[in-house]
């Protein structure tokens, strides 16, 4: 252009204070820890400062665990928050809500003016419901300052990393300092909204923002290299480097958000290479000082110091011992970290493996004794002959394939035969249980209580025979006692006269009916939803454990049926008692029907007990004319719920005025004399076997105490102690 020059003008933009700080009032609370500093039960609890609401319950926040409902959720690292609320109704009777602010301790305190109100929200699981948003004042409730309606567009479930929620943010005018609620409602029934990275602060500069992250970035850096310079072992190339960039990034200035985001991203990525390489050299350290450690442990102890293990960790030692780490890069660093390290867990794994080698080898020869009277057993043999090829292992010399294999050999027979064991109790508990009973009522079986005694020492199953026998026999003893003095008043504890009534089962599968005599005395028909457990968790049988302790556990619309002829029960008034346990607050609905038929096959007595839901414990009482009662259960969920019913029992409560009970008295004794057959007796020993205190069988006593057993001819067996002088 043509004539004089025009003048220059110089402009500088800048930030000036850079606006107002943020001032939180409510900052994140769902990412919060304990009180205690440990972190929350994450997908199974409800924030502090929090209270829920929904079909499930209500529950104020206070880090304690819930199993269901609206619950604290987290999602996948990387995403726009970790920590979230699931808010679901899951039902019809009430809103499922969430609320803030109502709890002692947790006030939200506003002071007067604009405040703005920040939250993410989401869908669950594939679902993306509305959702709804109030805030009040604590003193006004029907006042309200927000009332949205929230339109989400994605759903996300548990570990998922959550992009692409909805960012809700509302400017508020706070006319008055008081306290304030912030609510979350869902009217969705099982389709459930999440709720998230909540804050609640003053209207602050966003330019504000970007300094902070720039001067925190620098800070940071600034710490690392103190940190790093105060420790020549991190000297050298690295840290000449981090601190070279870390100075070209002071003073920054600039007017664009961006600028300032790529200098925080810079500083922070330089800041992480450091600290990395601080990390190696740290666990270079700590892995040599550990190889240290192994070589003052084990230098003198006989055995471990001639290990091949235990010579390649000395050797380390030596090889390292004048590292300069300075020199070496990160990679070179890293690799010699993992040799030693490797070395390290290699002699610490070959020594706990000779340590439980030891520990094997001692409870196997506890075993012995402990299960010595079940020395006939295949399981107790197959111990023996483990620990026989094992014991005099060369621990120390042989490979670490054959020091595995041993003790796998040895433990997995003890597992084996303690199963069995195990099984063998919990299939005797009604017998044990019966004998004890006739034991406290002085039941006389005459010539054959040695034989019963003998046969329970050995006994391995759940023997009805034997029950039977035991059965009858406290039964005379009732009936003389109720023909002459009566019973307690307090009744007369028949449980056992039940056959499984806690519920042990040999299934491995958790549905009811696929298995087959899922509840062995009990004829079961049931439904999908039948199983073993409840609420995901399975109590079944396996290899190891043949035979478990279980219960019935009914969910999601299933349905069971049970029966059960009780047999030689006094005649008398009973009170038959079931046990349930709710879940979401729903228990089980269901009958109880006991009946009984005369000789011609007719019926001739029947109650009826209808239980209905939140009913945890019922009982139903009824009379008994023919010495037995067919007890039949039915038990169903109507809705999605979850429901257990386990360990029956059975009382006696009184006798039938008018009935003969002397002359039934001895009909019962008369019916003794059959139901000994089939029970089995101990004849003349045919094998004696001597076993020393550590369970070994030895051709001869030694002096001292011994163990005896002495075999009949039909596998019965004694066992006692002897002692030989």
């Amino acid at each position: 252009a043509r004539g004089p020059q025009a003048e220059k003008k110089t402009i500088t933009l800048s930030f000036g204070e850079a606006g107002v700080a943020p001032h939180y009032y409510l900052n994140d609370p769902m990412s919060a820890k304990n009180e205690d500093g440990t972190q929350l039960n994450i997908n199974s609890s409800v924030p502090y400062g929090f209270v829920k609401s929904d079909d499930a319950g209500i529950l104020t926040g206070d880090g304690s665990v819930t199993v269901s409902g609206s619950r604290l959720m987290q999602f996948g690292e990387g995403g726009e928050f970790v920590y979230g609320m699931y808010l679901c109704q899951r039902g019809a009777s009430t809103e499922g809500t969430l609320t803030y602010g109502e709890v002692e301790g947790y006030e939200l305190t506003l002071p007067a003016g604009q405040i703005q109100v920040t939250f993410n929200a989401a869908g669950w699981d594939g679902a993306t419901p509305d959702l709804y948003f109030v805030m009040y004042n604590a003193d006004d409730p029907e006042t309200l300052l927000v009332d949205e309606t929230i339109k989400v567009t994605k759903a996300f479930k548990g570990g998922d990393v959550v992009s692409g929620s909805t960012v809700c943010r509302y400017i508020v005018d706070i006319e008055e300092e008081g306290n304030y609620i912030l609510k979350w409602i869902n009217r969705s029934g099982w389709s459930g909204n999440t709720v998230a990275n909540i804050k609640v602060s003053n209207i602050f500069s966003a330019a504000y923002q970007y300094v902070q992250a720039y001067n925190e970035a620098l800070a940071a850096a600034q710490g690392t290299i103190a940190s790093a310079e105060a420790n020549a072992i991190y000297s050298g190339e690295y840290l000449n480097t981090f601190k070279a960039t870390i100075a070209t990034k002071e003073g920054f200035n600039s007017t664009s958000p961006t600028a300032y985001n790529n200098i925080v991203a810079e500083i922070k990525a330089a800041t992480t290479d450091m600290n990395t390489r601080i990390a190696n050299v740290d666990n270079y350290y700590k892995a040599y000082n550990a190889a240290i450690g192994i070589d003052t442990t084990y230098q003198d102890s006989v055995g471990y110091n001639e290990l091949v293990a235990f010579a390649a960790v000395k050797k380390a030692i030596a090889d390292y011992a004048e590292l300069d780490v300075t020199i070496k890069n990160n990679d070179e660093l890293n690799a010699i970290t993992a040799e030693v390290n490797g070395l390290t867990k290699a002699m610490n794994d070959r020594c706990a493996a000779i340590d439980a080698f030891d520990g094997n080898i001692a409870d196997a020869e506890n075993a012995f004794i402990d299960n010595a009277p079940y020395s006939n057993l295949a399981e107790f043999k197959a111990l023996e002959q483990a620990y026989n090829a094992n014991k005099d292992l060369a621990k120390f010399a042989v490979s670490d394939e054959e020091l595995k294999a041993a003790n796998d050999a040895v433990s997995g027979a003890i597992a084996k035969l303690n199963g069995k064991v195990s099984a063998a109790n919990t299939l005797t508990t009604q017998i044990r249980s019966l004998a004890e009973m006739a034991a406290a009522f002085d039941v006389d079986f005459g010539a054959a209580a040695e034989d019963l005694a003998a046969q329970l020492e050995i006994e391995l199953e759940d023997n009805q025979a034997l029950a039977n026998v035991y059965k009858l026999g406290i039964k005379a003893a009732l009936e003389a006692m109720m023909a002459d003095e009566g019973i307690d008043e307090a009744g007369m504890d028949m449980t056992y006269f039940i056959q499984n009534p806690g519920i042990y089962t040999y299934a491995t599968s958790y549905q009811m009916n696929t298995n087959e005599d899922p509840i062995p005395g009990w004829n079961v028909t049931a439904n999908n939803g039948a199983g073993f457990g409840m609420d995901w968790s399975r109590v079944l049988a396996s290899a190891d454990n043949p035979v478990v302790d279980s219960y019935v556990g009914l969910g999601w619309g299933s349905n069971i049926t049970m029966e059960q002829t009780l047999n030689n029960l006094p005649v008398g008034t009973y009170t038959i008692t079931g046990v349930s346990e709710q879940h979401d607050g729903t228990n089980i609905s269901g009958n109880i029907y006991v009946t009984q038929t005369d000789a011609n096959g007719d019926m001739i007595a029947a109650d009826t007990l209808t239980w209905k839901y939140g009913e945890a414990d019922y009982a139903l009482t009824f009379d008994v004319v023919d010495g037995s009662a067919a007890v039949t259960v039915v038990g169903y969920i109507a809705s999605g719920n979850w429901s257990r019913f386990d360990n029956w029992s059975l009382m006696l409560n009184a006798p039938i005025k008018g009935y003969d009970y002397a002359a039934a008295a001895e009909a019962s004794i008369s019916a003794l004399g059959e139901a000994f057959t089939g029970v089995g007796s101990v004849e003349a020993p045919s094998k004696v076997q001597f076993y020393n205190l550590n369970g070994m069988q030895v051709s001869e006593p030694n002096k001292g105490v011994n163990i005896r057993i002495s075999t009949g001819k039909n596998g019965a067996r004694i066992i006692e102690k002897v002692l030989i002088k």
